[in-house]
């Protein structure tokens, strides 16, 4: 049973990861947002700036379920 409540919590903190993730993009909060990017998503998105220049035109992110 253990097994399967680890596997629910994990679920809950990835699912809130990508709310915070997205609450700092609509925030403008790229520092916060890139630092949620695991080393292999910052390879793909280049530098800070880089990555800020990415959303440029972004006015908010929407999450929906």
């Amino acid at each position: 049973m253990s097994e399967i409540n680890s596997g629910s919590n994990e679920i809950d903190a990835a699912k809130q990861t990508f709310i915070n993730y997205h609450k700092a993009i609509t925030n403008k909060d790229y520092s916060e947002a890139y630092n949620m990017l695991s080393y292999q998503q910052r390879e793909r998105v280049g530098n800070f700036d880089q990555y800020v220049a990415g959303f440029v035109n972004t006015k908010k992110a929407n999450l929906t379920s």
